[in-house]
């Protein structure tokens, strides 16, 4: 994985890794296989579907063929990138935000890779001495509080809690900043 390289490259021991959204399926992937470096996996408004199963399969069982399904038949099927609409971008992840941090993120965003959704975390379990926090972003229109608390129970995390939408280092970076600051150890 390329973020275990960048960690080896940047010749760091021991990091915190910080998995957002889809990207605590990668997170885990790297915390799972590198347990000597990883030492804290934190999660922020984050999936962090079970072991040995991948992001679709944390919709509930009886709608899980709706995104296979959708995945199959829009335009370049299985390996076109995904692409949330304006209206649900704006809707979802800028609830929180003022109108020209709004407009910036809009701007900004970027396609998913499909492998987020429907590559499985590693059946690997994560080591039991690795530090584990989820942040829970209360404002979330894109993954709501209950759905977020059973990611930090699937994680087996402490949770701490922030008054933000979904994307906390746009709308209150430096809340965020001294939420994982204050998760790293005392020197």
């Amino acid at each position: 994985m390329a973020v275990a390289a960048d960690i080896h490259a940047a010749g760091l021991a021991r990091v915190m890794l910080v998995g957002h959204s889809l990207a605590g399926s990668v997170a885990y992937t790297v915390a799972a296989r590198n347990p000597s470096v990883v030492a804290h996996l934190v999660g922020v408004a984050a999936v962090f579907p079970s072991p040995g199963h991948s992001a679709i399969d944390l919709w509930p069982a009886g709608l899980r063929w709706l995104p296979r399904t959708g995945l199959v038949l829009r335009p370049g099927g299985r390996r076109a990138p995904l692409r949330l609409s304006t209206r649900n971008a704006r809707r979802r992840l800028t609830n929180d935000l003022d109108d020209e941090r709004a407009r910036w993120l809009l701007a900004n965003l970027g396609p998913e890779a499909v492998g987020l959704l429907t590559s499985p975390v590693p059946r690997t379990r994560l080591a039991a001495d690795l530090q584990r926090t989820y942040v829970l972003c209360s404002n979330d229109r894109a993954l709501p509080s209950e759905r977020q608390r059973r990611q930090a129970r699937t994680l087996g995390a402490r949770i701490v809690q922030i008054d933000t939408g979904h994307d906390p280092m746009v709308s209150a970076p430096r809340l965020l900043a001294d939420v994982l600051n204050g998760l790293l150890p005392s020197s």
